[in-house]
């Protein structure tokens, strides 16, 4: 669950980072929040950080049980 939950996280920053540079606004943040660049960055980074976590969680869930 982890796991998608950080790729929809990732994806909103990716497309929130990478809109200004195709000229529109992408995503649904852009909807609800006016956050810059640098914020998007840092949302992409959350959701590679959340869906390595949860990767690397269910791993361990498998070893142990």
């Amino acid at each position: 669950m982890v796991e998608i939950v950080g790729i929809l996280v990732l994806i909103q920053g990716v497309l929130g980072f990478a809109g200004p540079f195709l000229d529109r606004e992408m995503g649904l943040l852009h909807l609800w929040f006016d956050l810059s660049q640098t914020a998007y960055l840092g949302i992409a980074v959350l959701g590679l950080v959340l869906t390595v976590l949860g990767g690397a969680m269910r791993r361990g869930r498998k070893r142990a049980g």
